[in-house]
């Protein structure tokens, strides 16, 4: 009996957090890249924003003078859906990004697949950086996610807020190709909290009974 509730609180314990990051609503438009924005493949040289990327609600930046690619094929990612965004670009924090409502970001996470160069996934706050994880492992997918609570970046334009933004850029000078798939920009709800902090506080109490049982009925 107290492996079957202990099992029953393990599923539910996972069931939450294999939902988006720690339960929470997906703020993104088009996180899978799934829908293309109707331009086909992509191509911008210069700096600054520069356009639509080739999935559609994701833009293209540029912080260095160069060419960024951008084109829309079938995912390769196990986690990921029908499509995936490739994006090539000859210089360093160069990329994609999208903006969502203000005060609403604390945790961005998306998988990647880079072939050359370096990787970021930033969390922004109107075009500050709040929060960034990299990577530069190549050849396979890796999941990355970065956080932020309020206050922690003190030289935020908004410090007492959280964030706005998520951008997926190269982070060598020599630039970078890399394929994305599987976004998430959200906040962890309290509820999914309580709910997992529930579920361990019950999974150790359970391991605790069982431990129990066994040394009264020895």
């Amino acid at each position: 009996m107290v492996d079957a509730r202990r099992w029953c609180l393990g599923a539910a314990v996972a069931a939450a957090i294999a939902s988006s990051p720690a339960g929470a609503v997906n703020l993104l438009l088009n996180p899978g890249f799934d829908i293309a924005s109707g331009t086909g493949p992509t191509s911008y040289t210069g700096t600054a924003a520069l356009g639509v990327s080739a999935a559609a609600d994701w833009l293209v930046w540029n912080n260095t003078l160069s060419t960024t690619d951008t084109q829309q094929l079938p995912s390769t990612d196990p986690s990921g859906g029908g499509s995936m965004l490739e994006v090539s670009t000859g210089g360093g924090e160069n990329g994609v990004y999208q903006f969502v409502a203000a005060n609403s970001v604390s945790v961005v996470s998306v998988d990647v697949y880079l072939t050359s160069g370096s990787f970021e996934l930033g969390l922004g706050q109107g075009g500050y950086y709040l929060s960034a994880a990299k990577t530069s492992t190549l050849d396979q997918w890796v999941r990355l996610t970065a956080t932020y609570a309020r206050g922690s970046a003190p030289g935020a334009p908004f410090p007492s807020e959280i964030g706005d933004e998520i951008f997926l850029y190269a982070t060598n000078g020599a630039g970078a190709d890399f394929f994305v798939d599987n976004a998430f920009a959200g906040t962890p709800e309290p509820s999914t909290w309580a709910m997992m902090l529930t579920g361990f506080a019950g999974l150790a109490f359970a391991g605790y009974r069982g431990a129990r049982a066994r040394q009264i009925s020895a």
